[in-house]
């Protein structure tokens, strides 16, 4: 169902799905690419399917952004990633969340701003970025990731791998946990069949990061 949350004056769409299991349930925010929305790979049906929520919001509509090259990137990424937030804050004010198991899921641009907004908010648990990396403005500053996944193709010519491998360098000189897959020979989009492999990798992480967290949750939460 398509859904809408207020951010920075605006009403933004939101696309949610539920898995069918009752219950509070861990969430993901899909994050798209520079294309948009339609950008996002079938593939994440999956989420939905192993029980997570599944939303994804429209956060070019905070801009009126229809696709996004390098001068509106630099342009509106902040604002982009403030309506990220607020689809975060919406997520975790569903009935059936549980609002300290939340997860990003990014593509490209979508993997740049999952990055940037895990660094600044405690709420999310965990981050899976696909052929993305991490803002050079934050560098400097960043002290906090939660538990990442890198997945990267090596011969990628729109995000080269040295993006990849700057975010690998920053995780081990924080000491960020962290996880790393690099396919051979793939470029920026990935195959049907190579990106199915790439999702068991993400529910493999998904469940150990944020499936446990729900867990521990419940846990402490009957005591």
């Amino acid at each position: 169902m398509q859904l809408t949350f207020a951010s920075q004056g605006k009403n933004i769409r939101i696309d949610v799905v539920t898995p069918s299991m009752d219950g509070m349930r861990p969430a993901v925010l899909v994050l798209h690419g520079s294309g948009g929305i339609s950008d996002i790979p079938e593939h994440v049906r999956e989420l939905t399917t192993h029980g997570y929520t599944r939303l994804a919001p429209h956060y070019f509509e905070s801009t009126g952004t229809s696709w996004a090259d390098p001068d509106s990137i630099r342009q509106y990424g902040l604002t982009w990633g403030k309506t990220i937030l607020d689809a975060v804050e919406f997520a975790r004010r569903l009935p059936n969340v549980d609002p300290e198991s939340i997860g990003l899921l990014g593509f490209s641009l979508g993997g740049y701003l999952a990055i940037a907004v895990a660094a600044n908010d405690r709420r999310i648990k965990c981050v899976a970025e696909f052929f993305g990396g991490v803002p050079e403005k934050f560098l400097p500053s960043l002290d906090h990731l939660p538990p990442t996944l890198i997945l990267h193709g090596s011969d990628d010519r729109v995000v080269p791998i040295r993006h990849a491998m700057r975010l690998k360098q920053l995780c081990e000189e924080k000491r960020f946990c962290f996880e790393m897959e690099i396919y051979s020979g793939a470029g920026h989009k990935f195959s049907e069949t190579l990106m199915q492999t790439a999702m068991e990798r993400v529910m493999v992480f998904l469940k150990q990061r944020l499936q446990a967290q729900q867990l521990m949750h419940t846990l402490s939460s009957s005591l």
